[in-house]
């Protein structure tokens, strides 16, 4: 096992101090190296895509948009992060803003009637309709 070498205390890392890996592929990504940036989007786009369709379910057509949204103005403020925190938490910041201006956008454009659905889609029942003939064949089998 691996000894942690002693630091003074005001030197320690802590838990929402960015690591030297957050500052260094910010400098790398600044520098415009496609590795770093490639590494940039495969370290938070799974966390980003999970949060973003979290916030904006049941409509998820809008997902991958907003997502993108996030990652070019991550790359375009990136020279704004000063390491105050995790560069994940930074990233995540733009990525709740974001879904609040998706949603303050959606509250300034009135919908058409046209525009809604008002009738739901019958044409594929959905797990509920499943669920319930299942109870209703374990009624008739007791």
């Amino acid at each position: 096992m691996r000894r942690l070498e002693q630091q003074p205390f005001d030197q320690r890392p802590t838990a929402g101090s960015p690591s030297s890996e957050d500052l260094e592929l910010v400098a790398v990504v600044l520098r415009k190296d496609r590795k770093a940036t490639a590494e940039f989007v495969a370290r938070y786009a799974d966390a980003l895509y999970g949060y973003v369709r979290s916030r904006l379910a049941p409509q998820y057509e809008h997902v991958e948009d907003l997502v993108q949204e996030v990652f070019l103005t991550s790359w375009q403020s990136l020279s704004q992060y000063r390491g105050a925190g995790p560069l994940k938490a930074w990233v995540m910041g733009i990525a709740r803003h974001k879904v609040e201006d998706y949603y303050r956008e959606r509250l300034r454009i009135p919908q058409s009637i046209e525009d809604v659905d008002l009738e739901p889609d019958r044409s594929t029942p959905g797990p509920e309709i499943h669920r319930l003939l299942e109870q209703d064949q374990l009624r008739k089998t007791t």
